[in-house]
């Protein structure tokens, strides 16, 4: 199950429970509640570390220290997949993105990344 919030008229979906750890399809997510999401908290996982963790069990902890977490564009999430849809239902909401804990050397590094590829597809 994607872990989403029901607020305000709308869900808040938050990419870090779905993809990390449930799994979840978040591009179907999207095409599934297109209409009703209100906000969207978006991250990048790397999918390496997220079949290694996943298979062993690691705690959230473990999880950030061994990088789960990529700069928007570096890990396997479909951002265009998902950008499209909302595009499609003519989306207003916020886009937040976070990364809770970077491999880079600097955090303004990773901001700098991640605001990049977003600017790559348009936002």
């Amino acid at each position: 199950m994607t872990r989403h919030a029901r607020g305000a008229g709308g869900i808040v979906q938050d990419f870090r429970k779905a993809q990390a750890w449930a799994g979840a399809d978040v591009v179907q997510f999207c095409r599934d509640y297109a209409d009703d999401i209100i906000s969207m908290h978006v991250k990048d996982i790397d999918p390496d570390v997220r079949k290694q963790g996943v298979a062993q069990a690691w705690d959230y902890g473990t999880f950030s220290r061994r990088g789960i977490f990529a700069e928007l564009g570096e890990g396997f999430v479909d951002f265009a997949a998902v950008l499209e849809i909302l595009e499609d239902v003519s989306y207003e909401g916020w886009v937040i993105v976070e990364t809770d804990v970077t491999q880079k050397a600097t955090p303004l590094e990773s901001a700098v990344i991640s605001r990049d590829y977003l600017k790559s597809m348009g936002l």
